[in-house]
């Protein structure tokens, strides 16, 4: 629930007026009513705001620490997409003030809100919420709740609410700057509930095009069979290609990301081991620079380095890698700088 769906916004209400402060709205707001549309929001809204636990959802959503003209100074602000300035107040009313600059597209740079959202959502405390609640509805002559699982729901209800928020963010930043944040809070805020809940659903939304790029990487790994330095040199830039939205992954889960594509690669050195073809193996190696920080990947390494000095071949790795069904870029097999070659008396090169 976001400002503007929000019952106390359609009512134009504050979480300390009762019911006939709300009697009161829904008359006046009925009369300027247009259509039946508008006409049934409004007697939702008056129905929400006059029942415990659907009021409970909209207090959550609402800034009931503020008084009724701050409240609306910001929400106004924020709803025109104009930058809240300081949200430093207590936990929730500051998140559910992030969370709709997110939404709203108030804000200069997106990443010190979704950085406060992360820092502060572990510290909502239902039993301290719903007494908030209560002190707003004895003002407001209504009954209290002393149901605190309606806040604990509210809060899986926030998560549905940060993950909107982020893909308005997304739409608005665009590819690049987008997994540039998400690989931000991978760093930073990875261990928190929608840190990671950010990260699964950047996970989900780049597996598509993670296989893709596989697949292209499948295609240039196998070209290096018929033509090893056209292949190898697509291989580069393909793999490249694949680590750049691939980041945010790599920093939250670590090697584990890494591990099928580098026993492709594995494989495919192998292969040319297995043919005595040392020399491709060796510039095929060089393949593995990306994976240098990951203990996991260089001790496979340094036990396959004994094996290979031992004139020894390692075993391959049984994997589930997409196979290329179309030829990446433009070209079939792509251009390499040609080497000149030298001529003996002019005649014969060698």
């Amino acid at each position: 629930m976001f400002f503007t769906d929000n019952p106390f916004y359609i009512l134009s209400l504050h979480t300390k007026d009762g019911k006939e402060a709300i009697s009161t709205a829904l008359q006046e707001k009925l009369e300027k009513a247009k259509d039946k549309k508008e006409r049934n929001r409004l007697l939702d809204a008056e129905y929400d705001l006059t029942h415990s636990r659907r009021r409970s959802s909209a207090e959550f959503f609402w800034l009931p620490l503020l008084t009724k003209k701050e409240a609306y100074g910001y929400i106004d602000d924020i709803i025109s997409g104009k930058p809240a300035g300081s949200i430093n107040f207590p936990c929730l009313s500051s998140i559910v003030l992030a969370v709709n600059c997110l939404y709203y597209g108030a804000y200069e740079d997106p990443l010190p809100l979704f950085l406060k959202i992360c820092e502060d959502y572990g510290k909502i405390d239902p039993i301290a919420t719903a007494a908030l609640f209560n002190e707003d509805r004895r003002s407001a002559g209504l009954a209290g709740t002393y149901d605190y699982s309606h806040v604990e729901m509210c809060e899986r209800d926030l998560l549905e609410n940060i993950g909107k928020a982020a893909c308005k963010v997304k739409e608005r930043a665009g590819k690049e700057k987008w997994t540039a944040l998400i690989s931000s809070l991978a760093e930073k805020e990875k261990e928190t509930i929608p840190g990671a809940d950010l990260l699964l659903s950047y996970e989900d939304s780049m597996r598509e095009e993670k296989r893709e790029k596989e697949k292209d990487i499948d295609y240039a790994l196998t070209l290096t069979r018929t033509h090893f330095p056209q292949g190898l040199s697509l291989a580069k830039e393909k793999i490249n290609d694949w680590m750049i939205p691939m980041k945010p992954m790599v920093l939250w889960q670590g090697a584990r990301v890494l591990m099928n594509l580098f026993h492709r690669l594995r494989n495919e050195e192998i292969y040319f081991l297995s043919r005595g073809e040392k020399d491709k193996a060796r510039e095929l190696a060089s393949l593995f620079k990306s994976f240098e920080d990951f203990r996991e990947i260089q001790e496979i390494r340094e036990r396959d380095g004994i094996l290979i000095s031992h004139g020894l071949i390692p075993e391959r790795q049984e994997i589930h890698f997409p196979r290329f069904d179309r030829v990446p870029g433009t070209a079939i097999i792509p251009e390499v700088p040609e080497i000149k070659k030298k001529k003996l008396f002019g005649i014969f090169p060698f």
